[in-house]
């Protein structure tokens, strides 16, 4: 592990940047589009690294997926008349070197319960998209099981 106080500027500055940059400019380019809908939603996938008291070390990840969560919240109160919801799922271990459409039991069996099969993920999803407007799916936190950092 590289430690923090070794880190370059020059690098620091574009990681931390981009990212956050990006997904406010993504959403940005989409909000018109989202306001003709009967049912808009914004899922923002975040991790469980960006959640309050997780252990981690890794400081410019962290704050990145940390900022996530800060940039749902200020979407949610703009987006709030629109009744457009805007949800985080912050995921933990994923086993997503499995293709989808490999069967759950196997993808828990290989990995031995202790990365998250991407049909949980999935079933998330469909949970979020299924709610109406009247109601906000505000985060989910979805860590494995075994994770002892969460």
């Amino acid at each position: 592990m590289v430690r923090f106080t070794f880190i370059d500027a020059l690098f620091l500055i574009p990681v931390l940047f981009w990212p956050i940059t990006q997904v406010v400019l993504a959403i940005q380019s989409l909000i018109e589009n989202l306001k003709l809908s009967d049912n808009a939603k914004i899922i923002l996938i975040g991790s469980t690294w960006g959640v309050d008291n997780h252990n981690g070390k890794e400081l410019v990840f962290f704050a990145t997926k940390f900022s996530l969560r800060g940039i749902a919240q200020s979407l949610r109160e703009i987006l709030r008349e629109h009744l457009i919801g805007v949800s985080v799922l912050n995921l933990g271990y994923l086993a997503s070197e499995y293709e989808i459409d490999k069967p759950t039991q196997d993808v828990l069996e290989q990995t031995e319960y202790s990365l998250i099969p991407l049909s949980d993920v999935i079933q998330a999803i469909h949970f979020i998209l299924s709610t109406t407007k009247a109601s906000c799916v505000k985060e989910i936190l979805m860590p494995t099981m075994l994770d002892q950092n969460v």
